[in-house]
């Protein structure tokens, strides 16, 4: 991250005393952001903290983490978080450019600054990237007394009548669930453990139970019911590999089975996409041999239609100390879900890439060599527990 320490900056003097000018204009910002509804004090905290972690912290290895932490702070506080620091990092770029002016300072210090400002924004774009993959669960508004939620649970009652020789690989008496992790299906076999009025509660196989603790829902396969369920789970046991679940809608469509594997990268792997001259960048959610699914946020999403040919860029680290996968195809956007985990700013946009077999080759192994790492970190997990 750009220095911006005494040796190197013109106005480092205002630095030293902006710390409370800094916390007035961020709590003026919030208020003209989110009409003075957040706690004025606490704001007040985080504003003199937030300027000491961004500007007076030492550069370390553990710098960008203190940094991204304060930005989720602010995050979790308000969906204004965007607005509130982009107005906060313009007032402060106007004192700045006011000081270099009296002190006739060079461009260059500028330049120093606003770099340290873009890093900054890339940073919080990063935070809600990861904010992004989060599941956000909504329920549907279920009646649990209702007659039709009371049958679809008392029917999971009959597998407790089962001999237990009939409970295992019966497609009869077939019961798996099936959900994600890191974008990997996870499906197994489950056994029902107690079922109470509105709710219930599986034996489920530790990669399940891992699974489930960060995805809070799951297709639920029941043959008993000659249906799949879509439910959502209250309470989730790693160490005692159980699963409690709730609300139970009926699906009409089966499980979804992919064509084509695909997986999370780990860490943040950015993407360019070029359309016609604009360049923009975003994240990769998931990526597979013919296609990725991208993060992108404060976009115009009128350039990103449905069908366009675009032009893709970026950089898959490689998993086992081998040369990094570079990535440099022609695709098409396939489809835009706006408005992601209810972000109005933030954008999933899926891209096929044209035939390539050297591509798909590479890519296959990655995927391979990914699988396996998830996988091997879905043990660890439940053994750690």
């Amino acid at each position: 991250m750009n220095n911006i320490g005494s040796s190197n900056f013109v106005c480092w003097s205002i630095m030293e005393d902006y710390s409370d000018t800094f916390a007035q204009n961020f709590v003026t910002c919030c208020k003209e952001a989110v009409s003075g509804t957040l706690p004025e004090k606490k704001l007040l905290l985080v504003g003199t903290e937030l300027f000491e972690i961004l500007f007076l912290s030492s550069h370390g290895n553990g710098h960008n983490q203190e940094i991204q932490a304060a930005f989720q702070k602010i995050i979790k506080s308000t969906n204004k978080a965007y607005i509130i620091l982009s107005r906060t990092w313009l007032i402060m770029a106007k004192d700045i450019i006011d000081c270099l002016v009296k002190q006739n300072g060079e461009l260059n210090h500028l330049e120093i600054f606003l770099g340290r400002i873009n890093e900054l924004s890339e940073l919080l774009t990063d935070v809600y990237f990861e904010e992004s993959k989060r599941p956000a669960i909504h329920k549907s508004n279920i009646d649990l007394t209702s007659q039709e939620h009371r049958g679809i649970v008392s029917i999971f009652g009959k597998y407790l009548d089962l001999p237990d020789n009939d409970k295992d690989d019966d497609e009869e008496n077939e019961l798996k669930i099936h959900t994600y992790y890191r974008s990997i299906p996870v499906e197994l076999n489950a056994t029902v453990r107690q079922v109470d009025d509105n709710s219930v509660t599986f034996n489920i196989h530790p990669y399940e139970a891992v699974a489930l603790s960060a995805m809070n829902m799951a297709h639920i396969k029941s043959s008993l019911h000659l249906g799949v369920f879509r439910g959502y789970a209250t309470h989730v046991d790693i160490k005692d590999r159980i699963a409690t679940f709730s609300n139970f809608e009926k699906l009409d469509h089966p499980v979804e089975r992919r064509a084509n594997i695909r997986v999370e990268p780990k860490g943040i792997i950015k993407a360019k996409i070029f359309i016609n001259e604009n360049a923009l960048l975003g994240r990769i959610l998931d990526i597979s041999e013919m296609a990725t699914a991208i993060y992108v946020r404060n976009v115009d999403t009128e350039t990103l239609a449905s069908g366009t040919t675009i032009n893709f860029s970026a950089k898959l680290p490689s998993l086992y100390d081998k040369e990094p996968i570079s990535i440099k195809t022609k695709g098409t956007i396939s489809i835009v879900h706006k408005n992601t985990g209810g972000d109005a700013d933030a954008h999933r946009v899926v891209i096929h890439w044209e035939a390539n077999a050297g591509l798909s080759s590479k890519l296959a192994q990655y995927i391979s060599q990914r699988q396996v790492e998830i996988m091997r970190e879905l043990k660890e997990l439940s053994e750690d527990t």
